[in-house]
């Protein structure tokens, strides 16, 4: 993969992947923006370590430097870099992996408490799930999973 460096960052020139989000961008005349994990943009000037620091580019995060294809948006804000410019994209963390697996799994179980049909290995496997996602520290598990676990395992006691 062909490499390139901006902002004095050393990152790869290829189309972001699903789940990336934009880093940070250039807007005019050299001035930056920057986003950082929960979406929160800001303007940096001419501050570029600043707005990396803020953007959460660290050693060991894939990088990917390319255009954005159209405006992109976070949420309901207007704040992103518009179509054709250059963005530094960032690959999203561990917990932030886990923590979108752990809202999938977290409504398999209230789903299979509201009475949905589960076979005995669609039900093993999301119970598997679960137990293994309740180990992590309480940051990675969305809200209203441990209630949820609560009551799958008491519906799968009952049947």
């Amino acid at each position: 993969m062909k490499t390139s460096s901006y902002l004095g960052v050393r990152c790869n020139v290829a189309s972001p992947k699903q789940g990336y989000r934009p880093a940070v961008w250039e807007c005019m005349l050299g001035t930056v923006y920057a986003m950082n994990d929960s979406g929160v943009v800001r303007y940096f000037d001419y501050k570029h370590d600043e707005a990396l620091v803020f953007a959460g580019i660290v050693p060991g995060r894939e990088l990917r430097l390319a255009k954005c294809r159209k405006g992109y948006r976070y949420g309901s804000s207007d704040d992103g870099p518009s179509a054709g410019r250059l963005v530094l994209w960032i690959a999203p963390t561990e917990q932030q992996e886990h923590l979108k697996a752990a809202v999938k799994v977290c409504q398999g179980l209230r789903l299979y408490v509201r009475g949905w049909e589960y076979s005995r290995a669609q039900v093993a496997k999301l119970r598997k799930q679960a137990e293994a996602m309740a180990l992590k520290p309480a940051g990675w598990l969305p809200e209203g999973f441990e209630e949820a676990l609560k009551e799958f395992l008491a519906a799968v006691a009952s049947n």
